[in-house]
């Protein structure tokens, strides 16, 4: 399937008969660069106040998203993950955080920001894409997102008395490849 932009002329270079590695990598590539466009927008420090915005910005979610710190839908290493309201995403989403999130505003934003590549690419989302967005977002390597989402998730796991902060909060939202 070929891109169908500029009428029929695609003006990203896509071949119509793109093959599942160059999809990957043009995934990737999408999902750094809406990152950068957000860290452009709401500026290189992203605080709780710039994400409960951007969860409404139709520039930078497909769907309107709330945040709602209840870890009942979640699941194992889960902190975060986003469900269409009443199943259908055109209603928007709820956005789950795990409530040992809720003290950690720096925490929060990884998470949402992690999160939020389920609302914008659907089921081709992955950890690889999450953390090219989410780094991105922040301005940071994508190794430091990483080894941030990873500590999130490993304190979250063990029901650490350490606060996430403590811990470089972060955690999958989606299984991390």
């Amino acid at each position: 399937m070929g891109c169908s932009c500029d009428n029929g002329g695609c003006a990203h270079g896509a071949s119509a008969a793109m093959d599942e590695t160059e999809a990957r990598a043009a995934l990737l590539t999408h999902a750094r660069r809406t990152g950068e466009r957000v860290a452009e927008r709401y500026g290189a420090g992203i605080d709780l106040a710039a994400v409960e915005r951007m969860v409404e910005d139709p520039e930078v979610v497909r769907f309107p998203v709330t945040l709602c710190f209840d870890g009942a839908p979640l699941e194992g290493e889960e902190f975060a993950y986003p469900l269409p309201v009443a199943g259908d995403p055109l209603n928007g989403y709820t956005l789950y955080l795990h409530p040992a999130l809720r003290p950690d505003s720096e925490g929060v934003v990884a998470a949402v920001l992690y999160a939020l590549v389920v609302v914008n690419y659907g089921a081709v989302a992955d950890g690889a894409v999450a953390v090219a967005f989410g780094a991105a977002c922040l301005g940071l390597d994508e190794d430091v997102y990483y080894d941030k989402i990873c500590r999130l998730a490993d304190a979250i796991v063990r029901g650490s008395n350490d606060t996430p902060a403590q811990m470089l909060p972060l955690s999958p939202a989606i299984p991390l490849q």
